[in-house]
């Protein structure tokens, strides 16, 4: 199980980014013109054609190992949480196994059915992504994660940044939200870096989300081998 996160969490960041990336890349070298003064939201280019299938099953993929990973990653947790280490985590970690499973089931779902097959099926999806996601971070985050290894400790600056991301999640989780709400009554005063600033802050959440995964996985495994290291001795 140790080794199993990482591996899933790697597949997370990479194939959530890279699918995001990607999809965006091959909707602008088909629809250059979309570009043209706008920037068309990751849900609108993989709504095509050309981007449709990639994007089912790179995002499909992932939703899969997000919901994995949060069954392993909080198993793994109940396993060391204990009495000494403070037993209410183990409430935090209930509550990251309960936000985790259903962001993985959705992200899944948003993958598999784009605007143009299934609009309410992936408006729904995304929503729940969203949602669930940016909750079970911050849980996890800034609640059962303290278990694990004291500040200062051999991966004391990983930790310290996973809980940074933790706070850029929900930071940039609130800014997309605001123009998700707001973007058709051009809250900036210009349309043009309305739409800029909606699609950037579209792709900084997602990329914030992602990758979350692999640095709880890394602090993971450097906290599995200490374990190791310490029953050996």
């Amino acid at each position: 199980m140790g080794l199993l996160i990482p591996l899933l969490a790697g597949w997370i960041f990479f194939g959530g980014v890279g699918t995001s990336l990607l999809t965006l890349y091959t909707f602008y070298r088909h629809f250059p013109q979309e570009f043209d003064g706008d920037f068309p939201t990751i849900s609108h280019a993989a709504s095509f054609d050309a981007t449709e299938p990639a994007f089912a099953l790179g995002m499909g993929s992932v939703g899969l190992c997000v919901a994995v990973s949060w069954i392993l990653y909080c198993a793994y947790n109940r396993q060391h949480i204990t009495h000494s280490n403070a037993p209410h985590l183990h409430w935090y970690n209930r509550a990251g196994l309960l936000l985790g499973v259903p962001q993985g089931v959705s992200v899944f779902f948003m993958g598999v059915f784009s605007l143009r097959s299934g609009h309410d099926i992936h408006m729904a999806a995304s929503y729940g992504a969203f949602i669930s996601g940016t909750l079970a971070i911050l849980v996890d985050g800034l609640g059962t994660a303290r278990w694990r290894l004291p500040d200062g400790g051999p991966s004391g600056g990983l930790r310290k940044l996973r809980r940074r991301l933790s706070v850029a999640v929900a930071v940039f989780g609130s800014v997309f939200l605001f123009m998700f709400v707001t973007k058709n009554s051009n809250p900036l005063g210009d349309y043009h870096l309305t739409r800029l600033v909606y699609g950037a802050s579209e792709i900084l959440f997602s990329t914030a989300s992602f990758s979350y995964a692999p640095l709880a996985g890394l602090e993971m495994l450097i906290a599995h081998r200490l374990a190791k290291a310490t029953s050996r001795a």
